[in-house]
């Protein structure tokens, strides 16, 4: 039970207080003054109801006292437990000492990382668990220069960084012990990887929980790899040049860390970097993620091989359960393995059982908005300039044109856009897509004239339509009815 006592800082104000409570022998557990909010806190055992309204009736009859209430926590509980919290948040594991050495408070991570538990770690001497240095022999001025140091607990190397405590008083500023941060490599790693991504790549919730994912294709492109992800059989990430396919499989990497394997490591290389069979084998024996680039450029004898480790390998050993996730990407077709290449067929086969086909940003229509949006966020952040958005006319012509080169392309087109402008919105003149596209190859449609006829209609409009953002000037241009070029436009859903 707590009260807190609103009233008048004076002297004797806490002995008159505290006065009130010896008739009714109540074991103080808490007393304490907040001179900044002029209010005295008061914890003690719960009492009877009869004997606590005596008791706030005699504090409020006090000179001085303006207000009496129940209360659940104190203001310096508070800040502890706040304190706390924040502490538990943190990426690395964190210490407090005092000028003794003994831990006075400690996180949960660090008692982790030192192989103990938190309350085994609570007001013991820091030595117990860390012999490199000698925390009782500290001295004030030790702690005021502060100390980094790499020390191995546990089986483990960390990085140790000791920081001192101070308290200020009238004449100087006290050394009152020390805070020291444990970091692993690991986790520092991490940091840097969710860093770097976070400037540069799609998060994991961009993909998973964003606007940015509205069409069907992408849709179902991201159903698939949540299904994938938790699996461990061999993984396929195929999909045109710069459709973000290592962007999804760093989701997909992300996505299955947030389910309790946050120390699972990642290795990459590119197919072409397999010149032995030696080099092969030893990134096989790696433990975590597997990923191979350009898988169509393995050469022969590391097909064979690979096949071979596909076949007679365990992606989880049981006995040290170490875990392994072979996944490839390739910038080609199925077609082009079973048809066009000299690629080992069975390997293909193998490698494919889980097969994610990433679609091209002309096939996503409707999240080429969303992407873009995002894409100039990032620019103008990284340039430094104010926000800019994109104009109704800068939206219809991203969508209408074919980005050969998918988001990496439109990344580019952004970035250039964005850096030359002066205004704070983009239009479609700003672009400039149409000198460099090649346009689409159309072929005859489901042996159909008719359909083909359609195609070619509902590309021309579609290259138009940017240039004459509107029925009327279409129509106008094209020398067509306002109600025609309506309906063809609604027939091929441009311009929505």
């Amino acid at each position: 039970m707590r009260l807190a006592i609103q009233c008048e800082d004076r002297i004797g104000m806490v002995h008159e207080v505290l006065k009130l409570f010896a008739p009714h022998r109540i074991d103080m557990r808490l007393i304490e003054v907040d001179t900044a909010r002029r209010c005295l806190y008061i914890g003690f055992p719960d009492i009877k109801f009869d004997s606590l309204q005596q008791l706030l009736a005699a504090i409020r009859r006090l000179e001085g006292v303006e207000d009496v209430k129940l209360v659940r926590f104190s203001s310096s509980e508070r800040e502890k437990n706040t304190l706390a919290q924040i502490l538990e948040a943190l990426p690395d594991g964190v210490i407090a000492i005092d000028l003794k050495g003994n831990v006075t408070m400690a996180t949960e991570l660090a008692a982790k990382d030192l192989g103990v538990s938190l309350g085994e770690l609570m007001n013991k001497p820091l030595n117990l668990f860390i012999k490199a240095i000698n925390f009782s022999k500290l001295s004030g001025a030790d702690m005021k220069r502060g100390i980094t140091k790499r020390i191995r607990v546990h089986r483990k190397s960390l990085l140790m960084e000791l920081q001192p405590i101070k308290v200020s008083t009238e004449k100087e500023d006290i050394c009152a012990g020390a805070v020291i941060h444990l970091k692993s490599e690991t986790r520092i790693d991490r940091q840097s990887e969710r860093f770097r991504y976070g400037a540069n790549e799609f998060k994991l919730e961009q993909y998973f929980q964003s606007d940015m994912v509205l069409s069907s294709t992408m849709g179902a492109c991201l159903i698939q790899s949540k299904r994938f992800a938790m699996l461990n059989t061999p993984l396929m990430i195929s999909g045109e040049t710069g459709s973000g396919k290592n962007s999804i499989l760093n989701s997909i990497i992300e996505y299955w860390k947030s389910h309790g394997y946050e120390e699972t490591q990642v290795h990459k290389r590119a197919a072409v970097s397999f010149q032995t069979q030696a080099d092969l084998q030893l990134f096989l024996l790696a433990p975590g993620w597997l990923i191979i680039e350009g898988i169509e450029g393995l050469n022969d004898t590391a097909q064979a091989q690979l096949a071979h480790w596909i076949e007679t390998s365990k992606f989880i050993v049981e006995d040290d359960h170490v875990y392994r996730r072979l996944v490839v990407l390739t910038s080609f077709s199925s077609h082009y393995f079973r048809e066009e290449s000299s690629f080992s067929y069975e390997l293909y086969l193998q490698l494919s059982q889980q097969n994610i086909d990433v679609p091209s940003l002309r096939d996503r229509l409707d999240d080429i908005e969303g992407v873009a949006n995002e894409i100039v966020k990032q620019v103008c952040g990284h340039l430094r300039v104010d926000s800019v958005s994109l104009s109704s006319s800068a939206v219809t012509a991203l969508k209408m044109y074919d980005w050969p080169g998918n988001i990496t392309e439109l990344k580019g087109v952004l970035y250039s856009a964005v850096a030359s402008t002066e205004r704070s919105e983009l239009v479609a003149e700003d672009f400039n897509l149409f000198s460099s596209s090649k346009g689409r190859q159309l072929e005859l449609v489901d042996n159909s004239l008719d359909k083909t006829i359609k195609e070619w209609e509902a590309e021309l409009l579609r290259k138009l339509y940017p240039q004459y953002p509107s029925t009327r000037k279409l129509a106008s241009a094209l020398g067509l009815s306002h109600s025609a070029v309506a309906n063809k436009l609604r027939d091929y859903a441009i311009g929505k």
